[in-house]
């Protein structure tokens, strides 16, 4: 019990220090490109806390009204995050002087796209929830394995065939020739990409990691899998060849890599005696 207390305080300071990545990512200078992987590396590990909270909105015990708070907190908690990113680099690189105005728009543009980023992310939970028969995260200090082989029903089928389907038309809808503006389609867009990948590895790292199963076998096909995903995030977002390489980093970084974190958070909770059980068994 004292080991799985002492986890778990752990694991909150961790997931503290890494929502306060993009203030570290503010101290780089902005035009350095030789950082610009040093950057995407703050923000791709910043990625994972919001992917934590989306989880925890979906699959805690708590009351309807409590998850709804906890959602407002965070979108409200991250958007003013990443508003003190430019805040940061303000002061510290004496960048122009910024109206109030638009740091209240800038607000409002972060809290609108954080919102969007938890509330696609609770999609896909709440989608893999009611599928696999209205699971809840629940603890228990002596819980009972009964690992069994991994099979896919019709239904699951069904729901890999939707997912790709949406996929690929916000993937052609990307490529469509969007007017630049400061609320940009594409840039949208492109939000809802990442969203969708985020949201499929998302929700294959908790069926690994906290469902009832061999969970190492079902790790590694789950690491195959993001990459997979990673990579079609990737093809859909590249507009012109030459800048593959970058979009690969960029991938990599911000994809593949807040879902490794968030593998190794599901797996701290899993030894910590926490699995995702079905309220119909």
């Amino acid at each position: 019990m004292n080991n799985s207390v002492a986890r778990l305080r752990w694991l909150f300071a961790a997931q503290t220090g890494l929502t306060l990545m993009p203030l570290a990512a503010a101290l780089l200078p902005p035009l350095s490109d030789t950082l610009i992987p040093l950057a995407w590396t703050l923000f791709g590990l910043s990625i994972e806390p919001p992917m934590l909270l989306a989880f925890g909105c979906v699959f805690h015990e708590s009351s309807k009204s409590k998850k709804l708070l906890a959602f407002s907190l965070g979108a409200i908690y991250f958007s003013l995050i990443f508003t003190g990113y430019r805040l940061v680099q303000h002061f510290v690189f004496r960048g122009p002087l910024i109206l109030e105005a638009s740091w209240l728009l800038s607000f409002v543009e972060h809290f609108a796209r954080t919102a969007l980023f938890l509330a696609g992310l609770c999609g896909f939970f709440l989608a893999f929830r009611f599928s696999q028969g209205n699971l809840q995260l629940q603890r228990s200090e002596f819980h009972e394995s009964n690992s069994k082989p991994t099979q896919f029903s019709l239904q699951q089928l069904f729901l890999v065939t939707l997912l790709a389907s949406i996929f690929l038309c916000l993937a052609r809808a990307y490529r469509y020739p969007w007017e630049s503006s400061i609320f940009s389609g594409r840039d949208w867009i492109g939000s809802l990409l990442l969203v969708f990948a985020l949201g499929v590895n998302a929700m294959l790292a908790s069926w690994a990691t906290l469902g009832d199963g061999f969970v190492r076998q079902r790790s590694c096909f789950v690491l195959i899998l993001a990459l997979l995903v990673g990579l079609a995030y990737c093809a859909a977002s590249v507009l012109e060849p030459k800048t593959v390489k970058s979009w690969l980093i960029y991938t990599s970084l911000m994809v593949e890599l807040p879902t490794a974190v968030l593998l190794g958070t599901f797996l701290v909770l899993r030894a910590s005696g926490y699995r995702l059980t079905s309220r119909s068994s």
